[in-house]
């Protein structure tokens, strides 16, 4: 099991609250192909969590944040259990909220950003990772969770999951 960290980018415009979220292009790894998420990736060896963040949102989609603007919301455990150990797909997942930060999300080679009114009916649920339905909504209104969530596959359908809330 290997760390990563996935960031949302918040903001208020016109009086209203925004996410912003990222799909995930062809030419990207082969990691969520096609699906609507935060930012984020896999910890370097010898980085940081929040060192790790900082540098997965600016290659993503370009955005300066500083590490102390980040708000840790929830500590995920995602299991493939279908899948060959062999290529370390099981993670745990750090996540973050930030609302400070500096620049417009551009596109890059991996991801096509867009900004989402910050409201249930407004994500583009059927295009994310089939358990985020269970957690995302929870940590943009503001909770803090930990969970653990396994997967058949690579993904598609979510086989258990336990997600508690936590001060």
């Amino acid at each position: 099991m290997h760390d990563a960290v996935l960031i949302y980018l918040l903001r208020e415009r016109n009086g209203k609250k925004e996410v912003c979220l990222g799909l995930k292009k062809e030419s990207a790894r082969c990691f969520g192909v096609g699906k609507w998420n935060g930012f984020g990736g896999r910890v370097e060896s010898g980085e940081f969590l929040r060192g790790a963040a900082v540098r997965e949102i600016h290659e993503e989609c370009q955005i300066e944040i500083a590490a102390c603007d980040l708000g840790l919301v929830a500590i995920l455990e995602f299991s493939f259990p279908d899948l060959d150990p062999a290529l370390d797909w099981d993670q745990t997942v750090y996540v973050y909220i930030v609302e400070s930060f500096s620049g417009e999300p551009q596109e890059t080679e991996e991801m096509q950003p867009a900004w989402f009114p910050l409201t249930v009916e407004h994500l583009p649920w059927e295009k994310m990772w089939s358990s985020d339905k269970l957690w995302v909504w929870l940590v943009l209104s503001g909770k803090k969770i930990k969970g653990q969530i396994s997967f058949k596959g690579r993904g598609d359908e979510v086989l258990s999951s336990e997600i508690t809330p936590v001060k």
